[in-house]
């Protein structure tokens, strides 16, 4: 697999400097694990990954060697600066403080060095297609979510046609399919939205597209993620546009009778209601799902994030000289290190504070508030505007501020939410 490595990042050196369109369209393909056949992350040397890693590098590369890439809107501006000063602090804060080698931040920055991605698109922002963007998602929503349904009818059959890199096994649950990225189909079924209150699909294609792609978040088994999907179209629909669209009662009954049927389908099959507990548990970090578990697993953790409360530790590696000082009574490959993907908000802790957490919510939310104070916003500022509301619950058991399934399509919404923007400051 490391052979294809050369390949891809030719592709990617050449897109990044001269097709920023197809540079955003691959990122988000290989991130897909090339539809389930190639994963980058699976690229290693000597143990270490270079997928990825080498990706984002190219990619930061690109950015800064682009004439006047320091020449930021003031719109995303600051945003910008946030991001930029946290990967700094986090790659040089540990060196400084000689918690850990260079050479081991560089590596421990891998999950955060996706947003090379953000960067890239707002220097290269006048350049970028947003509906070619849009298209690749919408397709990329149906195609992770066909797996996902073909798996849940009949695993049997979805392990003969599956891509490779989709399947996997879990203990005694034994096979399933685990796709990438579930934020992908959430962000779908918003673009589908968008498009139904422009009149560019019709009311019943879009009730097919949000009933099967509700489906397909559900299956992923991530309850709160696919709740706030949910209940943000239901939100914008009900205070913006149930008066834009004829015979609204009726189609909100129809969107209801959907729901029931999924959720009925669901609770009457005894096998799929274990198949999706044992998708919950293979996709969460630690040995059981329960809050009561993270709290075990996390208790380490804490004494960091107490040791460090105002700015965190930065990227510390799993064989920096502090890990001496912070372990794990449990010896177990979730606590190995201070990173955790199941307990958001302690990973935004570990690595940069109560101080670095605020600044970045308080910013974050910035974005939000400012579509949800216009008085007509557009429909697809409004999808991206939900999608990022939905990750502050879900960043609780699922780090979508710190880890590339969040921060793709954060990312994308960021770019949603600038690009159809009104003429006015974001802080108005």
């Amino acid at each position: 697999m490391i052979a294809l490595l050369p390949v891809i990042l030719f592709f990617v050196y050449k897109y990044s400097f001269y097709n920023p369109t197809k540079m955003v369209l691959l990122y988000v393909l290989l991130s897909s694990k090339t539809l389930g056949f190639i994963a980058p992350s699976t690229m290693l040397l000597g143990g270490t990954d270079l997928g990825f890693f080498s990706i984002n590098m190219l990619v930061f590369f690109s950015v800064f060697m682009y004439k006047g890439w320091y020449r930021i809107d003031s719109f995303i501006a600051p945003m910008f600066i946030v991001l930029f000063v946290f990967l700094l602090y986090g790659i040089f804060g540990p060196v400084i403080r000689e918690f850990e080698s260079f050479g081991q931040a560089i590596t421990s920055s891998k999950s955060f060095l996706y947003f090379s991605i953000f960067f890239y698109i707002f220097v290269r922002k006048d350049e970028i297609d947003i509906y070619k963007i849009f298209n690749f998602i919408k397709f990329l929503g149906l195609y992770l979510t066909t797996w996902k349904v073909l798996w849940a009818i009949s695993p049997s059959l979805s392990s003969m046609v599956t891509p490779p890199e989709y399947q996997s096994t879990f203990g005694d649950i034994g096979y399933y399919v685990r796709v990438s990225f579930p934020t992908y189909i959430g962000l779908a079924t918003l673009i589908y939205y968008a498009e139904w209150q422009q009149k560019m699909i019709t009311g019943k294609k879009f009730l097919f597209y949000f009933a099967f792609l509700m489906l397909g978040n559900q299956l992923c088994a991530h309850a709160a993620y696919t709740g706030m999907v949910f209940v943000g179209i239901a939100g914008i629909y009900s205070i913006w546009h149930v008066d834009s669209v004829q015979d609204s009662f009726q189609t909100i009954k129809k969107i209801i009778f959907l729901i029931v049927l999924v959720i009925v389908t669901l609770l009457s099959s005894p096998k799929l209601q274990d198949t999706l507990l044992g998708e919950y548990q293979a996709i969460s970090s630690g040995e059981d799902g329960a809050l009561a578990s993270r709290e075990k697993f996390n208790r380490f953790r804490w004494e960091a994030i107490n040791d460090n409360p105002l700015a965190g530790l930065g990227f510390i590696h799993k064989s920096a000289p502090i890990m001496k000082v912070y372990k794990s009574e449990i010896v177990s490959r979730f606590t190995e290190r201070l990173d955790v993907l199941d307990s958001g908000y302690v990973d935004v802790l570990v690595k940069f504070g109560y101080g670095g957490m605020y600044l970045f919510l308080f910013v974050f939310t910035l974005y939000i508030y400012s579509v949800f104070k216009q008085e007509n916003p557009n429909p697809y500022a409004l999808g991206a505007a939900v999608h990022m509301l939905t990750y502050y619950p879900v960043n609780y058991t699922w780090a979508v501020f710190t880890y590339p399934h969040g921060i793709i399509p954060m990312v994308i919404t960021f770019y949603m939410i600038y690009y159809f923007r009104p003429k006015i400051p974001l802080y108005k």
